[in-house]
């Protein structure tokens, strides 16, 4: 089966609802529509940037990328990559949520980058920084909020 990884990162754009309330949003929506679309992936909010990267077939994926082009909470919005891959990585999220934290700041900070910049990341970063996502630990309260069919839906999300 041809899978593709599409990878984003976008600024986020203040608007009358907080952060969490647009994260809440975002995650519900994302995690409804890729499981009825076979899509599955990661999202990493820092330092008001969204990195997401999706993964599934094809025609789903483009067709998830053209609604987060229209989506009004992104600015800045930047293909990072897109490729074929062998095996999705995230196939038991349809979307998980990855909180900022140390390990995945050193990432960045290990690159030369004094923080989470994503707009500055390059193809050849990619595969690293989606391996340190996959191999990132949840923390006990996210997997003890873990919800419907392993969705890695948080109550407070």
């Amino acid at each position: 089966m041809n899978i593709t990884q599409l990878c984003y990162a976008s600024k986020r754009i203040e608007s009358e609802y907080t952060l969490l309330d647009d994260l809440r949003e975002i995650l519900v929506k994302s995690r409804d529509y890729n499981a009825k679309n076979d899509i599955c992936g990661v999202l990493y909010y820092a330092h008001g940037y969204y990195f997401q990267c999706v993964q599934g077939k094809y025609e789903s994926v483009i067709a998830l990328y053209h609604k987060i082009i229209q989506d009004t909470r992104h600015s800045e919005i930047k293909l990072i990559q897109h490729k074929s891959i062998e095996k999705r990585c995230f196939e038991q999220w349809s979307m998980k949520y990855v909180q900022q934290d140390t390990e995945l700041s050193d990432f960045f900070i290990n690159t030369g980058m004094n923080c989470f910049r994503p707009l500055e990341v390059t193809e050849k970063m990619i595969d690293n920084f989606i391996d340190s996502i996959f191999k990132h630990k949840l923390t006990k309260k996210e997997i003890a909020n873990q919800g419907f069919m392993n969705r890695g839906y948080c109550n407070y999300f």
